[in-house]
């Protein structure tokens, strides 16, 4: 490879392959005003303007250092036999295309850097381009930090065949690739009726399993569509409530789980108004059994010291004759007639 020397605004740092740009930091820029470029950028000077392969950063913070020289090492199609075998591309070097070679000398050039999951999507939109999306996976994964066939690349595959303007959720951590199976299973429809949820709350792994579980399967069970269950939730009126952010997410996926399983919200609804009457100025807790299998009532107290247990038994004395318990002991027997 031949060093070049040219100056910084000569070349054209506009190249898709540049995927994650971003403007030099302080430390950077200061380190090349006070002792030069110690490290050459990669550069393509098979055109009439050279194209920038690597080394944006460094770039950008020389073109502001008054009577700078770029120094760029030159890439072609020797230098990349000879540096990257063709058969660790699969495919011969004449049929990898320019874009592809310059994406992967880009990130071989990043290696060690901190990679988010929204830089992984980025990097596998530009290569999908130009290649199928496991081709690309398989080519550029290594580079990733991704094993192909493993369950990481298994996800970034299926979020490439999500709309790209779905990406920027991923950017702003309203959603996770991990979720990239639960949105999926919601399809095309179903993730276009939540995506004005997915914009204004964040959702983690297992609130967007909930979530799409209960709906597509609330679907199912009505013979109707994910954005019909989420019309009949009342999706658009729970955002408009301007709730806060967690009461938001609370609502929808209460929402959600009541239309999934109307039987036992009833019944939970119907405990605590009980519960809450039974125990009131007293320190004890009533829960239900699990799932309501039994008529059974688990009442719960803490106390820390004598006066507490005191009145733990001066409040359970208060309970024995409530008339609440009636409706509790057959609360799992009526639901059930």
């Amino acid at each position: 490879m031949q060093l070049v020397h040219i100056h910084p605004k000569d070349i054209d740092i506009d190249g898709e392959w540049l995927l994650w740009p971003e403007a030099p930091d302080k430390a950077l820029a200061d380190s090349l005003a006070a002792l030069g470029q110690t490290t050459p950028v990669l550069a393509d000077f098979s055109r009439n303007r050279p194209r920038l392969v690597a080394g944006y950063r460094r770039t950008l913070a020389l073109r502001n250092v008054r009577g700078a020289v770029l120094t760029a090492l030159a890439v072609d199609d020797a230098a990349w036999t000879h540096g990257r075998p063709a058969d660790a591309l699969g495919e011969t070097s004449d049929e990898t295309s320019p874009e592809t070679r310059f994406g992967l000398l880009y990130l071989a050039s990043n290696m060690g850097r901190a990679v988010s999951e929204a830089m992984q999507v980025r990097a596998l939109r530009f290569f999908t381009k130009h290649a199928p999306v496991s081709a690309a996976l398989e080519t550029a994964g290594p580079y990733l930090g991704l094993a192909p066939k493993s369950r990481p690349a298994g996800r970034l595959e299926q979020w490439a065949a999500f709309p790209a303007a779905f990406d920027a959720l991923l950017e702003s951590g309203n959603l996770t690739l991990a979720s990239a199976p639960d949105l999926a299973r919601l399809g095309p429809d179903g993730r276009e009726a939540l995506t004005p949820c997915f914009r204004t709350l964040r959702w983690s792994r297992n609130n967007l399993r909930n979530l799409a579980a209960w709906l597509t399967e609330t679907a199912v069970r009505n013979e109707t569509t994910v954005p019909g269950v989420v019309r009949d939730i009342g999706l658009a009126e729970i955002l408009d409530k301007g709730l806060s952010p967690n009461d938001a997410l609370a609502a929808i996926l209460s929402a959600a789980r009541i239309a999934r399983y109307p039987h036992l919200s009833g019944l939970e609804a119907r405990f605590t108004e009980l519960a809450k009457a039974l125990s009131k100025g007293t320190p004890f807790k009533a829960s239900p059994s699990p799932g309501f299998e039994s008529d059974a009532v688990t009442l719960t107290v803490r106390v820390g010291g004598s006066d507490e247990l005191n009145a733990a038994a001066r409040g359970l004395e208060t309970m024995r004759g409530r008339s609440e318990w009636d409706g509790l002991w057959t609360l799992a027997r009526d639901g059930e007639e």
